[in-house]
């Protein structure tokens, strides 16, 4: 059984939760009062949600379905949470039977007969977007320098960090970690990494990380790193920038349930502010880029606003077709404006094309710019990691 657990203000609209996915043939609803502390992005102490009610409910969709089904009802759940003014704070699989409702003795439970609950969500399945077919792979994006005898990137990153440190940029400290570590590995994407995981690990940047941006950038500059490693490396960096608007995307339904406004923590400023400061000399690339480059320096323009590259990004648009490359231009080209209107229909389009999965589409809460970065992000790191490295 699929298991999904939300929060809701009070008893009154738990109880309407309760009924809302009855209906919905879940087969076994449970409510209790939330003596739970769940982290906020406004507070390092977190919000207690005191008053509010937690909801626990299964549904049993084997064999009904495939492609997908599990994540199109977790959407229709999080919509009726949001429609009572809250949101879901879990979700996986259980067996009530088994014990996995950890609810007290006052909890209230409804259960829907499993015959008729089957039948319910035998047509509630029957309803879900139908599995879309892959479409044709595009080809990957061209690289100029494929084939081309370059040093190893070990050489390349070494010999960035020797320069940025005569020249004082960046922290020194940072600087001589990469100069006086041990040998780094002899194969490029092992390089590459490493390098990936001093700014980012697990999708997470603080501001201690956020020091080893300079030396990302002056890597992606270097003439004798393959194109392909000079991409993933920007990609890295508009992931960076984004951190806070990405995480206010997921929080989105969260956050306005409780009132709160997303607010940048000092970690997600750092890679920021960083990626801010490196990003006009990565995009005075563009003219000499081949098109892997221009597609990564087109999602960085997004990410930092670079209004200057609009255009740029539209001339690069209109060489592709339909796809999630062509996709991920129209955000980056709205992104880079940043007007609200044109990021709201590059959303739109991207999202009426049916192609993303159930669990990527945004909260309809989330704002404009946040969405459109959410969505953006996974289409960038999708083309880079098709590069050679």
């Amino acid at each position: 059984m699929d298991r999904f657990d939300l929060l809701v203000p009070g008893e009154e609209p738990a109880r309407s939760v309760v009924l809302a996915l009855g209906a919905r043939g879940h087969q076994e609803v449970a409510v209790q009062e939330a003596r739970l502390v769940y982290p906020d992005q406004a507070s390092d102490a977190g919000r207690r949600v005191d008053g509010w009610w937690h909801v626990i409910s299964f549904a049993d969709d084997e064999g009904l379905a495939s492609g997908g089904h599990y994540g199109w009802e977790r959407v229709a759940v999080n919509t009726v949470a949001r429609t009572f003014g809250g949101y879901g704070v879990g979700y996986g699989t259980g067996y009530p039977e088994a014990g996995a409702v950890p609810v007290g003795p006052n909890a209230l439970v409804r259960e829907v007969d499993p015959s008729t609950a089957r039948e319910v969500r035998r047509q509630i399945v029957a309803q879900f977007p139908s599995p879309q077919e892959d479409a044709e792979p595009q080809p990957p994006l061209d690289c100029a320098d494929t084939g081309r005898a370059l040093p190893p990137l070990q050489d390349s990153v070494y010999a960035a960090a020797r320069e940025l440190h005569e020249r004082g940029g960046a922290g020194s400290e940072v600087l001589e970690e990469w100069l006086t570590a041990p040998t780094l590995p002899d194969d490029d994407p092992d390089v590459l990494l490493d390098l990936a995981h001093s700014v980012m690990y697990d999708g997470a940047c603080d501001a201690d990380s956020a020091l080893h941006v300079p030396l990302l950038a002056a890597v992606a500059l270097r003439p004798d790193v393959p194109s392909g490693c000079r991409a993933r490396l920007i990609t890295l960096l508009s992931g960076a920038a984004t951190l806070a608007d990405r995480r206010a995307a997921a929080a989105a339904d969260r956050l306005a349930a409780h009132g709160l406004v997303a607010a940048e923590t000092a970690d997600e400023a750092a890679p920021r502010l960083a990626v801010e400061a490196v990003a006009p000399a990565l995009l005075a690339a563009w003219a000499g880029g081949d098109e892997a480059l221009r597609f990564a320096l087109a999602g960085l323009a997004a990410a930092t606003r670079a209004t200057g590259c609009t255009d740029r990004i539209r001339a690069l648009t209109g060489g592709r077709p339909d796809g999630p490359c062509r996709d991920a231009l129209l955000l980056a080209a709205a992104l880079s404006q940043d007007t609200s209107a044109e990021i709201d229909q590059a959303v739109a389009h991207v999202v009426r094309r049916g192609r993303l999965q159930s669990l990527d589409l945004p909260s309809p809460l989330a704002s404009p710019r946040a969405a459109a970065l959410d969505l953006l992000l996974p289409l960038l790191e999708s083309e880079a990691s098709r590069l050679p490295v």
